[in-house]
């Protein structure tokens, strides 16, 4: 079977060429540049997910976990706690007892993590 030169091209350019173009080794920064999201809970009557939220600031090499929430029914997301440079806060779980939401928070990576709660 005899492949005349149009064909080899244009199986090139159809096969090889996107790889080519599209190709990109990913770097550590590629990763760190992407926010994490992490410790899904969602809420005793399923209205809400509150999860982590990890975002990496490139210029001060700091990372700042916040929480936010997602409304199930609208699919709006938005904060739940402020989003401050080296803070941590994480693992959001509702109580059963009472309509409140318990996490952890860390004011920085020299401080030992506090429990929080809040009524949501």
């Amino acid at each position: 079977m005899a492949i005349n030169c149009h064909s080899f091209v244009a199986l090139l350019i159809l096969f090889a060429l996107p790889y080519v173009f599209y190709s990109v080794p990913i770097t550590p920064e590629i990763v760190q540049s992407m926010n994490r999201i992490s410790s899904a809970t969602s809420s005793l009557k399923g209205d809400y997910v509150i999860y982590a939220n990890t975002h990496w600031n490139k210029e001060t090499g700091k990372k700042t976990t916040h929480l936010m929430f997602t409304e199930i029914s609208t699919g709006k997301h938005s904060d739940l706690t402020k989003e401050v440079e080296g803070q941590a806060d994480s693992n959001p779980i509702f109580s059963t007892l009472y309509p409140n939401l318990i996490f952890f928070s860390r004011a920085n990576a020299n401080t030992h993590n506090s429990i929080y709660y809040m009524t949501f």
